[in-house]
C-alpha cells in the first residue's frame, strides 16, 4: 500500500517493556493558525471584532500604531495566536499515555516582514535598529479549553485558556528565531473528546514595546509551518494504534 505523507509523519515504532513506544510529527494545516488583535476603541480600525487574517506570518506584537485616516496616533495595539493541530487526536488514541510533546516554530527573516508597521524591529528582544523600542518578549503558551472557528473567532469572543504555561524564552536574535519547547503538560490534557483546541501564545507582559514572529500554518514553504512532536505509548492492555494509513507515512520502523 502506497502511504502518503500529508500532515502525520509516524517517525519510528518501538517497544517498552512490551508496550508499542510510538513518535509522530504533526504539521499545522492551511487555516489552523491566526493573531487575533485589539486595539482601544477609540482608535480608527479597532480590530477587535475582526477574524484572523490567514497570512504567513503569526504575530504576537504588543506595539503604538499611527492609524489612518490622517495618521492619527493610536497608543496601543495588542495581538495573540490561536494554533491547532486538529489531525492529532485523529491519530493518538485517548488512554495513551504522553512521553513527551513538542512544539517547533520558526522565526521569519526581515524580508518575509517587509511592508508591516513592525518591519523595523522583528524580535524585540534584540533591537538594533532602535533600542528605545525594546522590552522583553517572553511568551507563554497555554491549552485552549473552549471550542472556536478560526474563520470567525476574534479578540472579543477568544476562547478561554488554562495553564501552567509553557515558555517561549526571551529572542536572543532580531530574525530567525527557532524555538522547541516542551509542551508535553499541555497536550496531556488534549487526547479526550473535545478536549484538543489547541494553544493560544501571548506575550507575559503584554505592554510595549514587544514582538516576536513566527511563519504560520498558511506559508507556502510546508518545511516552515509549525510542527508538533510527539512520542506516546500504547499499552498492551490499552487501546490499538488508530488506522492513519491515509495521512501517515511510516518512516523508520523498529524491533
Amino acid at each position: 500500500m502506497l502511504l502518503l505523507l500529508v500532515i502525520v509523519s509516524i517517525l519510528s515504532i518501538g517497544s517498552l517493556n512490551g508496550d508499542a513506544v510510538i513518535q509522530a510529527a504533526f504539521r499545522a494545516c492551511p487555516g489552523s493558525s491566526g493573531s487575533i488583535w485589539t486595539r482601544p476603541s477609540y482608535c480608527p480600525a479597532d480590530p477587535s471584532n475582526n477574524p484572523p487574517q490567514q497570512t504567513e506570518i503569526m504575530d504576537l506584537i504588543a506595539w503604538t500604531w499611527n492609524t489612518a485616516p490622517k495618521e492619527q496616533a493610536c497608543p496601543f495595539g495588542l495581538s495573540r495566536v490561536l494554533l491547532r493541530f486538529d489531525q492529532m487526536t485523529d491519530v493518538i488514541p485517548q488512554d495513551a499515555i504522553i512521553r513527551s510533546a513538542t512544539l517547533k516554530l520558526f522565526g521569519v527573516g526581515s524580508q518575509q516582514v517587509n511592508g508591516y508597521a513592525f518591519s523595523y524591529f522583528g524580535n524585540s528582544a534584540l533591537n538594533a535598529y532602535a533600542p528605545a523600542h525594546y522590552g522583553p518578549n517572553r511568551v507563554n503558551i497555554t491549552r485552549v479549553t473552549q471550542a472556536y472557528d478560526m474563520a470567525t473567532v476574534t479578540w472579543n469572543t477568544q476562547p478561554s485558556s488554562q495553564g501552567p504555561p509553557a515558555v517561549i524564552p526571551e529572542s536572543n536574535m532580531q530574525y530567525y528565531y527557532n524555538v522547541a519547547v516542551d509542551v508535553k503538560s499541555l497536550v496531556d490534557n488534549m487526547l479526550a473528546p473535545g478536549t484538543n483546541n489547541g494553544f493560544l501564545l501571548q506575550f507575559e507582559v503584554e505592554d510595549y514595546y514587544r514582538s516576536m514572529n513566527f511563519f504560520s500554518s498558511n506559508t507556502k514553504d510546508e518545511s516552515k509551518r509549525p510542527l508538533l512532536e510527539v512520542e506516546y505509548i500504547l499499552s498492551c492492555k490499552g487501546s490499538a494504534t488508530k488506522d492513519v494509513s491515509l495521512e501517515a507515512q511510516i518512516v523508520n520502523l523498529k524491533n
